[in-house]
């Protein structure tokens, strides 16, 4: 019965994500399979981590992103919180599988580790069983969540905008491009995945939290020189490869790191 209620739920904000221009359909049955693979193979915790991660990589990035453009423009509205005010955001299913694709693979992993689905044995309860692949899983969401928010809005803030290899000023939205504006924004996001995982049981304790914001800012830094180096030089190299080798990055740094903590 969990898993049957499980995936109604996620049928329905799949649905919903969809009808509201967020994801296009291919994202939308990409979304709800990773979903659906995360909260059968994690719990509920990890789901709960998993639902402040795709607002926070997706429309709440783009929203903000918006606003400060109408703001240096000189417009207030709200309109720029709507999804129909930044068209052309609908993530497709390879972008999907390219951002959570990596903490679906962490929590299968996780549930054959324990040797159980958690969904199917604790139900709805937040009762959680800690494991490396969860602080992996929690480092690979963080570090999606913040690529997207850093590159939204330090595109939108204009600030200077720095090439890590050249060390010169480049235009905003430059791929592998750094800015204070982005990276900060990064680090936000990083602390709302780290901390909702924290809060929720996923991470069990400082050693894991600490090998997770490891994690998270490790593949930022991967991700920028891939996309410096490899993905601004290559026409087969797209933005998608990019943010699944840094995915694999951060998950592994976290396993790593949080094994020599604990």
């Amino acid at each position: 019965m969990p898993l049957a209620l499980g995936a109604a739920l996620i049928a329905i904000l799949a649905a919903a994500a969809y009808a509201l221009g967020i994801i296009a359909l291919s994202g939308a049955i990409a979304g709800a399979a990773v979903s659906f693979t995360i909260l059968a193979c994690t719990g509920l915790p990890g789901f709960i981590v998993l639902l402040f991660f795709y607002p926070a990589s997706t429309y709440a990035s783009h929203a903000t992103a918006a606003l400060i453009c109408d703001n240096r423009k000189g417009k207030y509205t709200l309109h720029a919180l709507h999804p129909s005010a930044f068209a052309g955001i609908r993530r497709d299913g390879w972008q999907v599988l390219a951002n959570a694709g990596v903490p679906a693979l962490l929590a299968v992993a996780h549930s054959l580790s324990i040797g159980a689905l958690p969904l199917q044995v604790n139900g709805w309860s937040l009762a959680v069983t800690p494991s490396p692949y969860l602080t992996a899983l929690t480092a690979a969401l963080a570090f999606a969540a913040s690529d997207t928010a850093s590159h939204e809005i330090g595109q939108a803030m204009a600030g200077r905008t720095i090439h890590p290899l050249t060390r010169r000023l480049v235009p905003p939205g430059t791929t592998g491009a750094v800015s204070l504006g982005g990276s900060f924004a990064a680090l936000i996001d990083i602390g709302i995945i780290v901390g909702m995982a924290t809060a929720f049981g996923v991470l069990a304790d400082p050693s894991q939290v600490g090998a997770a914001l490891s994690g998270a800012v490790a593949g930022n830094i991967a991700d920028t020189l891939i996309g410096a180096s490899v993905e601004s030089r290559s026409l087969k190299w797209g933005n998608n490869a990019t943010n699944f080798a840094a995915s694999v990055i951060a998950a592994a740094t976290a396993v790593v790191l949080a094994a020599l903590l604990s």
